[in-house]
């Protein structure tokens, strides 16, 4: 890995001191940048910076704190552990270095480091300050989230709330949105009863499981089971891990919901069940005070970007895979960087009626997109589609709500009706205003209704672009749950 990084790192730090010159409008300007952080799972991040990459032959496995393998299971707040500092690794590599032997491999088990790594050269740059930051795709959607969503399912099942046929069949026939479509698969008695801690559910079909299983089984499980409270609390670090904006407040409410599910936790299971990445999610505030949302730097896109790679794999001829690789992605990077579209946000539309202009609409419906956009002139186009996709985000009437605004507390949402594209880009949708009732902690959704209101807005003035869906329990009330993706903040 060292003999990968030294080129790199050679050219960051000319880089970071020199910089590059570019010439903007007959003007010459100087940029420099730095490396801010390394993006990887769990392992890859442990191999750049030189720590252990097996969590079981190591005293120390954390690559931001001095935990012990003895102690990583009792205590849950940061503040518990030593954390590492730039001034602390160096010297503990120097120790490292001149040590030989049983003594060196002894230094290695005790810091948890395998070697000095490249890394250390780059200027401006600590792997001890959100350097190498925990990803909240491997730590709690296919770590800890798939581990509690089986221990949840197997003791409903042992507890006689449900079924694994109907568990089953209410996932299979749930009432999935359009923008739903990572829909996780069936499970089986055998899968429940093994030691795996896992359900092999990708990242998206679980992170879409936990937003959905409340409203699936919620209504077999009754008020105050510690089980479904343990798991409503991993939701609830949900809303904030994943919310595009965390305001610095929150760290600390997202602080003590980790300590107490944690706590939680453990108390129901045995504590062989707690797994290091139960304890990385203990550093998740302070990560978000250094870095920011974590969904601004997590793997997710990453992991989209390899399937690239791994289609292109998919060929029978290993001779020269490295090379295939290279420049299969080289001609479709050549591809996209020759195309006028490539920066430009995804904007498609469905099949609809002849583009007509302002003046022409009906009455109520111009009148409303008047008094939406003032500046409008009566010549503007309208196309009306059935259905319009922006940034892979569906916008139809397949009983679809967006969140048009809050009332300081409570979320806002507009059940779609229409869509609009007014002068060929900009995206008005129509709908009917809802009644925010309530929020059920124990379906972990907003109870909401209808109302006669109806209103044009903007998608850029939405809270937040996502499409939500609009969902009924399996016991037959009338009431429209709403499971929302993250917090919203005004």
């Amino acid at each position: 890995m060292d003999t990968i990084l030294e080129p790199f790192i050679k050219d960051l730090n000319t880089l970071t001191t020199h910089g590059i010159n570019v010439n903007i409008s007959g003007h010459q300007r100087n940029f420099k940048g730095g490396l801010m952080c390394f993006l990887a799972d769990n392992l890859a991040s442990n191999l750049l910076g030189g720590f252990k990459e097996s969590f079981s032959f190591s005293h120390r496995f954390c690559r931001t704190c001095m935990v012990k393998t003895t102690s990583y299971k009792d205590k849950f707040l940061s503040s518990d552990f030593c954390q590492r500092t730039a001034e602390i690794h160096k010297r503990q590599c120097d120790e490292l270095d001149a040590a030989e032997g049983d003594l060196k491999d002894h230094y290695s088990k005790t810091y948890g480091i395998n070697r000095r790594s490249k890394l250390m050269c780059a200027k401006n740059f600590s792997m001890f300050d959100g350097g190498l930051p925990h990803d909240a795709m491997h730590d709690i959607l296919e770590g800890v989230a798939q581990l509690e969503v089986k221990l949840l399912v197997k003791h409903c099942v042992n507890e006689k709330y449900i079924t694994v046929a109907e568990y089953n069949h209410r996932t299979e026939n749930f009432d999935y949105g359009k923008n739903e479509m990572d829909r996780p698969g069936i499970i089986t008695r055998e899968l429940l009863g093994s030691n795996d801690k896992k359900f092999h559910l990708s990242a998206a079909q679980t992170l879409l499981l936990c937003q959905i299983i409340p409203l699936i089984m919620g209504d077999c499980v009754p008020e105050g089971d510690e089980h479904w409270q343990c798991f409503l609390l991993l939701l609830k670090i949900f809303d904030i891990v994943f919310s595009p904006v965390v305001p610095k407040g929150y760290c600390a409410v997202l602080k003590l919901l980790i300590a107490e599910h944690h706590s939680l936790f453990k108390s129901l299971h045995s504590s062989s069940m707690i797994t290091p990445k139960f304890h990385f999610l203990v550093h998740y505030p302070d990560q978000i005070v250094a870095l920011g949302p974590m969904t601004r730097y997590w793997t997710m896109r990453h992991e989209a970007k390899l399937s690239l790679f791994k289609k292109a794999s998919h060929l029978g001829n290993f001779k020269n895979i490295a090379y295939t690789l290279a420049s299969r992605h080289q001609r479709w990077m050549c591809y996209q960087l020759a195309s006028d579209n490539m920066l430009q946000s995804c904007f498609e539309c469905g099949p609809g009626s002849s583009p007509s202009t302002i003046g022409q609409q009906p009455h109520q419906l111009g009148s409303i997109i008047q008094r939406a956009i003032p500046s409008i002139s009566n010549d503007a186009t309208v196309f009306h589609p059935k259905w319009v996709k922006k940034n892979s985000i569906n916008y139809c009437n397949n009983n679809c709500y967006v969140i048009i605004g809050t009332d300081g507390t409570d979320p806002l949402f507009g059940h779609l009706i229409d869509v609009y594209v007014v002068g060929g880009d900009l995206l008005l949708l129509h709908v009917y205003h809802c009644q925010t009732i309530y929020f059920d902690d124990h379906f972990h959704s907003y109870v909401i209704s209808d109302t006669t209101n109806m209103s044009i807005v903007c998608l850029q003035d939405l809270l937040s672009p996502f499409v939500l869906h609009g969902h009924k329990l399996f016991d037959g009330r009338s009431e429209t749950y709403i499971t929302m993706k993250h917090l919203i903040f005004s």
